[in-house]
């Protein structure tokens, strides 16, 4: 295993939200439940041991997590938030060391008003890929519309520190209505001190 991919494999225990001495006994549960659906479910956990990853263990390919994020991004773009929230949870929970879904999940979550959970995944985000703009940029307008106005200071530093010459145009154009914001509110904190 590749030092960047054993960083990224997580324990059973850790993959399914419970502690290491419940495991035998969710484990238990879980094969008992699959049979009665006739499925094995003790294959399952074995390749999930193995792996360290919902997708893998499930079975589900490169192609299919494209498909399966190129209609949550369309369901996103016409607005079914909703609907694109519940594509992108189940992208996260597929393969968590995607910055793109963790992004998408934000993006949703924001636009559903669920502003703590999307700071969680916008953060979530930036961990993965800690030289992206996008994760810091998503965050930045969050809380300038939060008015969370030293969590936005950061996210702006945080933007500008990733943001090379390289970064997106796009990027560079949405960040400065942003920037302008930020920077009237301490303006005005200034004049009114």
């Amino acid at each position: 295993m590749l030092a960047k991919e054993k960083s990224l494999h997580r324990s059973v225990h850790e993959l399914l939200g419970v502690d290491a001495a419940s495991l035998p006994v969710f484990r238990e549960l879980f094969v008992a439940n699959a049979a009665a659906l006739g499925l094995d479910g003790a294959v399952f956990f074995e390749s999930l041991e193995k792996t360290g990853a919902f997708n893998k263990a499930l079975g589900a390919d490169e192609t299919l997590l494209k498909l399966l994020y190129a209609h949550a991004y369309r369901i996103l773009q016409i607005g079914n938030f909703e609907r694109a929230r519940d594509l992108f949870f189940v992208l996260c929970a597929l393969d968590c060391a995607r910055t793109d879904h963790w992004l998408g999940y934000g993006i949703c979550l924001k636009s559903l008003g669920e502003i703590g959970l999307a700071v969680i995944a916008f953060r979530f985000a930036a961990r993965l890929a800690p030289a992206s703009p996008a994760s810091h940029l998503h965050l930045l307008d969050l809380f300038i519309g939060e008015q969370s106005w030293d969590e936005a200071q950061l996210a702006l530093k945080r933007f500008d520190a990733t943001a090379g010459a390289e970064c997106d145009s796009a990027f560079l154009e949405a960040v400065t209505p942003l920037r302008t914001a930020l920077e009237m509110h301490i303006k005005r904190k200034e004049h009114s001190a």
